[in-house]
Protein backbone atom coordinates (compact mmCIF):
# COMPACT_ATOMS: atom_id res chain seq x y z
CA UNK A 1 0.00 0.00 0.00
CA UNK A 2 3.07 2.10 0.43
CA UNK A 3 4.00 1.82 -2.96
CA UNK A 4 0.47 2.51 -4.10
CA UNK A 5 0.09 5.76 -1.97
CA UNK A 6 3.72 6.96 -3.27
CA UNK A 7 2.47 6.33 -6.94
CA UNK A 8 -0.86 8.61 -6.56
CA UNK A 9 1.11 11.29 -5.10
CA UNK A 10 3.13 11.31 -8.12
CA UNK A 11 0.05 11.22 -10.49
CA UNK A 12 -1.10 14.01 -8.52
CA UNK A 13 1.69 16.11 -8.91
CA UNK A 14 1.91 15.63 -12.59
CA UNK A 15 -1.70 16.35 -13.03
CA UNK A 16 -0.92 19.68 -11.27
CA UNK A 17 1.65 20.75 -12.89
CA UNK A 18 0.21 20.07 -16.92
CA UNK A 19 -3.63 21.86 -15.27
CA UNK A 20 -1.42 25.05 -14.54
CA UNK A 21 -0.10 25.12 -18.05
CA UNK A 22 -3.23 24.02 -19.93
CA UNK A 23 -5.75 26.67 -21.46
CA UNK A 24 -8.86 27.14 -18.81
CA UNK A 25 -11.38 27.08 -21.75
CA UNK A 26 -9.77 23.39 -22.08
CA UNK A 27 -11.00 22.21 -19.04
CA UNK A 28 -14.54 21.86 -19.74
CA UNK A 29 -13.81 19.98 -22.41
CA UNK A 30 -11.54 17.28 -21.23
CA UNK A 31 -12.99 14.33 -19.76
CA UNK A 32 -12.45 13.67 -15.88
CA UNK A 33 -9.62 10.78 -15.29
CA UNK A 34 -8.24 11.46 -11.90
CA UNK A 35 -11.31 10.00 -9.86
CA UNK A 36 -10.92 6.61 -11.51
CA UNK A 37 -7.61 6.62 -12.37
CA UNK A 38 -7.25 4.16 -9.55
CA UNK A 39 -9.96 2.52 -9.52
CA UNK A 40 -11.78 -0.77 -11.74
CA UNK A 41 -13.01 0.26 -14.83
CA UNK A 42 -15.57 -2.33 -14.37
CA UNK A 43 -17.19 -2.42 -11.39
CA UNK A 44 -15.55 0.69 -10.00
CA UNK A 45 -13.60 -1.18 -7.07
CA UNK A 46 -11.28 1.26 -5.59
CA UNK A 47 -9.20 -1.87 -3.71
CA UNK A 48 -6.41 -2.79 -5.82
CA UNK A 49 -4.04 -5.33 -4.94
CA UNK A 50 0.00 -4.48 -6.82
CA UNK A 51 1.74 -7.86 -8.05
CA UNK A 52 5.25 -7.63 -7.73
CA UNK A 53 6.07 -10.45 -9.70
CA UNK A 54 3.85 -9.81 -12.79
CA UNK A 55 3.74 -6.04 -12.63
CA UNK A 56 0.28 -4.83 -12.92
CA UNK A 57 -2.81 -3.91 -10.39
CA UNK A 58 -5.58 -5.80 -10.63
CA UNK A 59 -9.59 -5.48 -8.82
CA UNK A 60 -9.94 -7.72 -6.04
CA UNK A 61 -13.54 -8.01 -6.45
CA UNK A 62 -14.03 -8.82 -10.11
CA UNK A 63 -10.28 -9.23 -10.99
CA UNK A 64 -9.72 -6.47 -13.59
CA UNK A 65 -6.39 -6.01 -14.71
CA UNK A 66 -6.14 -2.19 -14.92
CA UNK A 67 -2.49 -1.48 -14.62
CA UNK A 68 0.90 -3.42 -16.51
CA UNK A 69 3.96 -3.51 -17.38
CA UNK A 70 4.53 -1.46 -14.48
CA UNK A 71 8.20 -1.30 -13.86
CA UNK A 72 9.54 -2.12 -10.16
CA UNK A 73 11.01 1.01 -7.88
CA UNK A 74 12.61 -1.60 -5.70
CA UNK A 75 15.57 -2.84 -4.69
CA UNK A 76 16.74 -5.38 -7.10
CA UNK A 77 16.57 -9.14 -5.78
CA UNK A 78 17.67 -12.48 -7.05
CA UNK A 79 15.00 -14.55 -5.48
CA UNK A 80 12.07 -13.24 -4.14
CA UNK A 81 7.87 -13.35 -3.58
CA UNK A 82 4.91 -11.20 -3.65
CA UNK A 83 5.14 -10.35 0.13
CA UNK A 84 7.50 -7.47 1.07
CA UNK A 85 8.43 -9.78 4.37
CA UNK A 86 9.14 -12.85 2.95
CA UNK A 87 11.85 -14.45 3.90
CA UNK A 88 12.90 -16.24 0.71
CA UNK A 89 13.77 -13.03 -0.84
CA UNK A 90 17.43 -13.07 -1.71
CA UNK A 91 20.08 -10.34 -3.40
CA UNK A 92 22.72 -12.82 -3.67
CA UNK A 93 20.99 -16.37 -5.20
CA UNK A 94 21.07 -19.56 -3.26
CA UNK A 95 24.00 -20.58 -1.55
CA UNK A 96 26.85 -22.50 -3.09
CA UNK A 97 26.06 -26.01 -2.61
CA UNK A 98 29.90 -27.46 -1.21
CA UNK A 99 29.02 -31.28 -3.27
CA UNK A 100 28.18 -29.48 -6.47
CA UNK A 101 31.85 -27.57 -7.03
CA UNK A 102 34.58 -29.00 -9.36
CA UNK A 103 31.70 -31.27 -11.09
CA UNK A 104 31.77 -31.95 -14.98
CA UNK A 105 29.98 -33.07 -17.63
CA UNK A 106 31.75 -35.76 -19.58
CA UNK A 107 31.01 -39.25 -21.99
CA UNK A 108 31.82 -42.35 -20.37
CA UNK A 109 33.22 -45.30 -22.16
CA UNK A 110 31.01 -47.54 -24.59
CA UNK A 111 30.18 -46.18 -27.73
CA UNK A 112 30.71 -42.69 -26.88
CA UNK A 113 34.44 -42.97 -26.52
CA UNK A 114 35.42 -42.79 -30.37
CA UNK A 115 33.46 -39.46 -30.20
CA UNK A 116 35.09 -37.88 -26.83
CA UNK A 117 38.08 -39.07 -28.87
CA UNK A 118 37.29 -36.77 -31.82
CA UNK A 119 35.82 -33.82 -29.92
CA UNK A 120 39.29 -33.45 -27.87
CA UNK A 121 41.25 -33.54 -30.64
CA UNK A 122 39.24 -30.56 -32.18
CA UNK A 123 39.70 -28.77 -29.41
CA UNK A 124 43.35 -29.83 -29.24
CA UNK A 125 43.53 -28.34 -33.13
CA UNK A 126 41.16 -25.20 -32.76
CA UNK A 127 43.49 -24.32 -29.91
CA UNK A 128 46.43 -25.01 -31.90
CA UNK A 129 45.03 -22.79 -34.87
CA UNK A 130 44.23 -19.79 -32.12
CA UNK A 131 47.75 -19.48 -31.28
CA UNK A 132 49.31 -19.72 -34.28
CA UNK A 133 46.60 -17.06 -35.83
CA UNK A 134 48.06 -14.87 -32.58
CA UNK A 135 51.39 -15.71 -33.14
CA UNK A 136 51.18 -14.37 -36.95
CA UNK A 137 49.41 -11.27 -35.66
CA UNK A 138 52.51 -10.87 -33.63
CA UNK A 139 55.33 -11.68 -36.70
CA UNK A 140 53.40 -8.93 -38.39
CA UNK A 141 53.27 -6.47 -35.73
CA UNK A 142 57.14 -7.07 -35.54
CA UNK A 143 58.09 -6.86 -39.02
CA UNK A 144 55.90 -3.28 -39.19
CA UNK A 145 57.96 -1.57 -36.44
CA UNK A 146 61.61 -3.09 -38.15
CA UNK A 147 60.51 -2.42 -42.24
CA UNK A 148 61.16 -5.86 -43.57
CA UNK A 149 59.84 -6.84 -46.92
CA UNK A 150 57.14 -9.07 -47.47
CA UNK A 151 58.85 -12.38 -48.59
CA UNK A 152 60.61 -12.00 -44.95
CA UNK A 153 57.43 -11.70 -42.99
CA UNK A 154 55.75 -14.66 -44.92
CA UNK A 155 58.92 -17.16 -44.43
CA UNK A 156 59.04 -16.13 -40.90
CA UNK A 157 55.05 -17.24 -40.58
CA UNK A 158 56.51 -20.41 -42.57
CA UNK A 159 59.36 -21.25 -40.40
CA UNK A 160 57.21 -20.48 -37.07
CA UNK A 161 54.39 -22.97 -38.18
CA UNK A 162 57.39 -25.38 -38.67
CA UNK A 163 58.32 -24.82 -35.25
CA UNK A 164 55.34 -25.00 -33.47
CA UNK A 165 55.59 -29.32 -33.71
CA UNK A 166 58.66 -29.67 -32.24
CA UNK A 167 59.90 -28.46 -28.75
CA UNK A 168 62.31 -25.53 -29.60
CA UNK A 169 59.78 -23.07 -27.93
CA UNK A 170 59.35 -24.99 -24.93
CA UNK A 171 60.48 -22.39 -21.81
CA UNK A 172 60.90 -19.54 -24.03
CA UNK A 173 59.12 -16.22 -24.05
CA UNK A 174 56.66 -15.73 -27.27
CA UNK A 175 58.98 -12.42 -27.75
CA UNK A 176 62.30 -14.05 -27.84
CA UNK A 177 60.92 -16.40 -30.41
CA UNK A 178 59.09 -14.52 -32.55
CA UNK A 179 62.53 -11.94 -32.86
CA UNK A 180 64.87 -15.03 -33.50
CA UNK A 181 62.65 -16.49 -36.16
CA UNK A 182 62.47 -13.14 -38.10
CA UNK A 183 66.18 -13.09 -37.30
CA UNK A 184 66.30 -16.06 -39.20
CA UNK A 185 63.60 -15.49 -42.12
CA UNK A 186 65.46 -12.10 -42.63
CA UNK A 187 68.95 -14.21 -43.04
CA UNK A 188 67.75 -16.89 -45.54
CA UNK A 189 65.91 -13.75 -47.92
CA UNK A 190 69.89 -12.19 -47.99
CA UNK A 191 68.17 -9.29 -46.13
CA UNK A 192 69.85 -10.41 -42.24
CA UNK A 193 68.35 -7.81 -39.67
CA UNK A 194 70.65 -6.01 -37.45
CA UNK A 195 70.10 -7.84 -34.17
CA UNK A 196 70.47 -4.94 -32.26
CA UNK A 197 67.05 -3.70 -33.89
CA UNK A 198 65.29 -6.81 -33.24
CA UNK A 199 66.59 -6.45 -29.47
CA UNK A 200 64.21 -3.19 -29.46
CA UNK A 201 61.74 -4.68 -30.81
CA UNK A 202 61.30 -7.97 -28.36
CA UNK A 203 62.60 -5.79 -25.35
CA UNK A 204 64.67 -9.38 -24.71
CA UNK A 205 68.01 -9.33 -24.24
CA UNK A 206 70.89 -10.18 -26.93
CA UNK A 207 71.87 -13.11 -24.84
CA UNK A 208 68.20 -14.24 -24.65
CA UNK A 209 67.67 -13.72 -28.31
CA UNK A 210 71.03 -15.68 -29.60
CA UNK A 211 70.07 -18.79 -27.09
CA UNK A 212 66.53 -18.95 -28.99
CA UNK A 213 68.02 -18.98 -32.35
CA UNK A 214 69.95 -21.47 -32.22
CA UNK A 215 67.50 -23.28 -30.93
CA UNK A 216 65.33 -22.17 -33.61
CA UNK A 217 68.12 -23.15 -36.32
CA UNK A 218 69.36 -26.35 -34.77
CA UNK A 219 65.07 -27.25 -34.47
CA UNK A 220 64.79 -26.84 -38.05
CA UNK A 221 67.70 -28.23 -39.16
CA UNK A 222 67.04 -31.18 -37.23
CA UNK A 223 63.24 -31.35 -38.71
CA UNK A 224 64.62 -31.71 -42.21
CA UNK A 225 67.58 -34.00 -41.90
CA UNK A 226 65.40 -36.53 -40.07
CA UNK A 227 63.81 -37.33 -43.41
CA UNK A 228 66.91 -37.86 -45.31
CA UNK A 229 68.18 -36.67 -48.31
CA UNK A 230 65.50 -39.14 -50.37
CA UNK A 231 62.61 -37.81 -48.57
CA UNK A 232 63.61 -34.43 -48.66
CA UNK A 233 64.07 -34.53 -52.69
CA UNK A 234 60.81 -36.26 -53.26
CA UNK A 235 59.33 -33.36 -50.57
CA UNK A 236 60.37 -30.38 -51.98
CA UNK A 237 59.07 -32.00 -55.76
CA UNK A 238 55.94 -32.58 -54.91
CA UNK A 239 55.57 -29.29 -53.33
CA UNK A 240 56.97 -27.18 -56.51
CA UNK A 241 55.50 -29.42 -58.99
CA UNK A 242 59.04 -30.43 -60.48
CA UNK A 243 57.47 -33.40 -61.78
CA UNK A 244 58.57 -37.23 -60.86
CA UNK A 245 61.02 -37.42 -63.43
CA UNK A 246 63.06 -34.60 -61.75
CA UNK A 247 62.32 -36.38 -58.55
CA UNK A 248 63.34 -40.12 -59.62
CA UNK A 249 66.45 -38.83 -61.52
CA UNK A 250 67.90 -36.32 -57.98
CA UNK A 251 66.94 -39.55 -55.82
CA UNK A 252 69.33 -41.70 -58.02
CA UNK A 253 72.03 -38.85 -58.02
CA UNK A 254 71.45 -38.95 -53.87
CA UNK A 255 72.50 -42.12 -53.65
CA UNK A 256 75.93 -42.27 -56.04
CA UNK A 257 76.76 -38.52 -54.33
CA UNK A 258 76.93 -41.22 -50.84
CA UNK A 259 78.46 -43.93 -53.05
CA UNK A 260 81.05 -41.65 -53.91
CA UNK A 261 81.69 -39.59 -50.65
CA UNK A 262 80.56 -36.81 -51.71
CA UNK A 263 78.37 -35.83 -48.31
CA UNK A 264 80.85 -35.39 -46.23
CA UNK A 265 80.26 -33.00 -43.14
CA UNK A 266 76.79 -31.68 -45.63
CA UNK A 267 73.37 -31.64 -44.56
CA UNK A 268 70.63 -33.53 -46.47
CA UNK A 269 68.84 -30.40 -47.58
CA UNK A 270 72.05 -29.00 -48.81
CA UNK A 271 72.65 -32.42 -50.40
CA UNK A 272 69.06 -32.26 -52.02
CA UNK A 273 68.94 -28.43 -52.72
CA UNK A 274 72.38 -29.15 -54.63
CA UNK A 275 70.82 -32.32 -56.88
CA UNK A 276 67.65 -31.30 -57.98
CA UNK A 277 69.16 -27.71 -59.13
CA UNK A 278 71.98 -30.05 -61.06
CA UNK A 279 69.06 -32.17 -62.75
CA UNK A 280 66.54 -29.41 -63.70
CA UNK A 281 70.07 -27.91 -65.62
CA UNK A 282 70.43 -30.98 -67.00
CA UNK A 283 67.02 -31.44 -67.94
CA UNK A 284 66.91 -27.71 -69.38
CA UNK A 285 64.24 -27.24 -66.97
CA UNK A 286 66.14 -24.50 -64.43
CA UNK A 287 65.59 -20.85 -63.47
CA UNK A 288 67.04 -18.64 -61.16
CA UNK A 289 63.26 -18.32 -59.32
CA UNK A 290 63.08 -22.12 -59.18
CA UNK A 291 66.29 -22.21 -57.92
CA UNK A 292 65.30 -19.40 -55.22
CA UNK A 293 62.08 -21.68 -54.08
CA UNK A 294 64.01 -24.58 -53.42
CA UNK A 295 66.43 -22.58 -51.66
CA UNK A 296 63.63 -20.96 -49.79
CA UNK A 297 61.42 -24.58 -49.35
CA UNK A 298 64.50 -26.17 -47.53
CA UNK A 299 65.26 -23.05 -45.47
CA UNK A 300 69.02 -22.46 -46.75
CA UNK A 301 70.76 -19.92 -48.25
CA UNK A 302 71.65 -19.25 -52.00
CA UNK A 303 75.33 -19.37 -51.24
CA UNK A 304 75.54 -22.69 -49.00
CA UNK A 305 73.76 -24.17 -52.29
CA UNK A 306 75.85 -22.73 -54.54
CA UNK A 307 79.30 -23.67 -53.36
CA UNK A 308 78.06 -27.36 -52.90
CA UNK A 309 76.85 -27.23 -56.44
CA UNK A 310 79.90 -26.51 -57.57
CA UNK A 311 81.62 -29.94 -56.15
CA UNK A 312 78.82 -31.38 -57.46
CA UNK A 313 79.27 -30.17 -60.90
CA UNK A 314 82.78 -31.89 -61.34
CA UNK A 315 80.99 -35.26 -61.15
CA UNK A 316 78.17 -34.10 -63.16
CA UNK A 317 78.47 -36.96 -65.41
CA UNK A 318 78.66 -39.55 -63.36
CA UNK A 319 75.98 -38.34 -61.24
CA UNK A 320 73.22 -38.09 -64.10
CA UNK A 321 74.63 -40.88 -65.79
CA UNK A 322 71.38 -43.34 -65.96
Amino acid sequence: MHFLVSQLKKKSRQKNALSSLADPADEEARPSAAKNQFSCPQCGNTHLVHHYMDGHYSCTDCGTVTLQNIISEEQEWREFEDDDKSKTKSRAGSAINDDHIGLSTSQGKGRGKAVSRVEAELAKNNAKKEKLQKSYKKIDEFANKVKVMRTVTLRAKKLYKDLMDTNAFQGRSQKACIGAVLYYASKLEGNTLDMKLIEVVSHCSKRNLNRTYKEVKRALNVKKNAEGPSGVVQSVCDRLQLGQAVATAAKNAVEKVYHRGLAVQKTPTTIAAAVIILVLKNQDQWTAERESQIASELSISKKTVSEYLRELSIYRAALLAQ
